[in-house]
């Protein structure tokens, strides 16, 4: 991991110079649920019959209030495969954040991936990803990119033979990279690493960016450059950006690695410079908060220190399993 008292990084790959080669016999498709957040209902049977395509991952359905057509499509697929689907059905709107760290406190399995009900995902790439994160105790979560549809037509799934594996300042130059990062659908995450960093915190969006550097933090991340799931363009993504910038300078803020936070603070003002001028037109009170959001990341490029913590209270850290934060990640991957 990175050395906050030493300007020292790390990238290697899974496989090395050679094609990942994984006879594990823990890395079955039962070990893992897939958390589907069912956002929305005019891609919910799409996303929900991608999940069933990886078998015999299990499925867990969490809708967050809203409308009863997201109910309904999941309580007819929870017929239609009975022990296979469950459903969690909170009728007050909370957010992703949330929703999935609720449904993670049910899961039973190692391994989890994310799913987002307007997200449809590659089975091909959870096959992949979840060899590769069983045979490595180190890792904590493995990601692809998002793909979009081509002409209406589904991408061509091409495997990375050679994911990196990051960590230190490595994993945050590529998290702080706005045109980077982890695709959130499709993400498969060490389950009691995810409990233990306390889960995604309550941010608008960008949650497992912001995420992911906090694992960076004693654990190792691995990242596939292949698709793992098609998805709609993010909205608002420069909010997710900033959070990511604030959880680097809380770890990286004070080591040789400050100029590399400073710079991504500049680079989410222009973010949102660039959406202000985009929203001038049409939605004046957002505009005004995005030239808000220019002032405030102009500001922590210059005093890092003033950066604060993500909005997440010590009750659902607790709640997540924080208690078993102390350690080395070589430490914590004895009680997985």
């Amino acid at each position: 991991m990175f050395d906050r008292n030493e300007s020292r990084s790390k990238e290697t790959h899974l496989g090395g110079n050679s094609r990942v080669k994984n006879t594990d016999p823990s890395a079955e498709q039962g070990d893992l649920t897939i958390v589907l957040y069912a956002r929305g209902a005019s891609c919910l049977r799409a996303a929900i019959e991608s999940a069933l395509a990886v078998k015999p991952a299990a499925i867990l359905i969490a809708t967050d209030g809203g409308g009863l057509d997201e109910p309904r499509i999941a309580q007819q697929y929870e017929r239609d495969h009975p022990g296979r689907i469950r459903i969690l059905h909170r009728r007050r709107r909370r957010g992703a954040a949330f929703s999935i760290n609720q449904a993670v406190e049910q899961v039973r399995t190692p391994f989890f991936a994310r799913l987002d009900g307007d997200a449809v995902l590659l089975p091909e790439h959870l096959e992949e990803a979840l060899r590769m994160i069983a045979a490595h105790p180190s890792v904590a979560a493995i990601a692809g990119y998002a793909a979009r549809l081509e002409n209406k037509q589904r991408p061509t799934y091409r495997a990375d033979p050679n994911p990196q594996i990051l960590s230190g300042a490595d994993a945050s130059r590529f998290l702080l990279s706005p045109d980077a990062g982890p695709c959130p659908a499709g993400c498969i995450y060490r389950t009691d690493a995810y409990r233990a960093a306390g889960g995604f915190a309550a941010i608008p969006c960008g949650e497992d960016r912001e995420l992911w550097l906090r694992l960076a933090e004693r654990w190792e991340l691995a990242y596939c450059h292949a698709p793992s799931a098609v998805c709609p363009p993010a909205p608002r993504e420069c909010v997710g950006y900033e959070a990511a910038c604030r959880a680097a300078a809380r770890v990286y803020g004070e080591t040789d690695a400050a100029p590399l936070v400073r710079r991504a603070f500049a680079r989410a003002a222009g973010l949102y410079a660039a959406q202000a001028l985009r929203e001038a037109v049409t939605f004046r009170k957002r505009a005004f908060a995005s030239a808000r959001g220019i002032v405030r990341c102009l500001y922590r490029a210059v005093f890092l220190p003033g950066v604060g913590a993500p909005r997440q209270s010590a009750a659902r850290a607790a709640a997540l399993g924080a208690g078993s934060r102390g350690g080395s990640p070589r430490e914590e991957v004895s009680r997985v």
